[in-house]
């Protein structure tokens, strides 16, 4: 195993490591903050994590997405390059709606909090990061098969 592979498939495991655990740690912490803050005390928390984790959740996914395609064109091409390809798409789709929904309840939420209305529910909000994740362990696994395809 050469040098650069070698940086590569640390890189992509520590970057995959970090998205992954983030977004586990955000399902915790949105389920655990529905019961225990106030809507206004919630929208303030999650507007300053959503800022944080955004940078940090973004170079990691970015980095991880940038080894990945370096690894997955060094290779032959099969059919589970094919369908790592496509699930990348879809992670990034299902991103690029979830950040706008994450905006809408901001929204929503503040304006309810701020007129003692009851705070929108996120049911949906919660079956995207769901699917989110869902897509995120289906690329590690398919990433791990992949390599050990040859």
């Amino acid at each position: 195993m050469t040098t650069a592979l070698l940086v590569l498939l640390v890189l992509l495991i520590l970057a995959s490591s970090i998205w992954l655990g983030g977004a586990a740690c955000l399902i915790v912490v949105s389920r655990i903050t529905s019961t225990t803050l106030s809507a206004t005390d919630r929208v303030a928390l999650f507007r300053r994590l959503g800022r944080q984790w955004g940078i940090i959740g973004t170079v990691a996914l970015l980095v991880a997405y940038a080894c990945g395609l370096v690894l997955l064109f060094a290779a032959p091409w099969t059919a589970l390059s094919t369908w790592l390809a496509v699930l990348g798409v879809l992670l990034a789709l299902a991103l690029a709606v979830g950040i706008l929904q994450a905006r809408r309840m901001t929204r929503l939420r503040r304006a309810a909090a701020s007129s003692g209305a009851p705070a929108p529910h996120g049911r949906s909000a919660a079956v995207l990061r769901t699917g989110i994740v869902v897509l995120s362990v289906a690329m590690v696994v398919l990433a791990v098969a992949r390599a050990q395809s040859g």
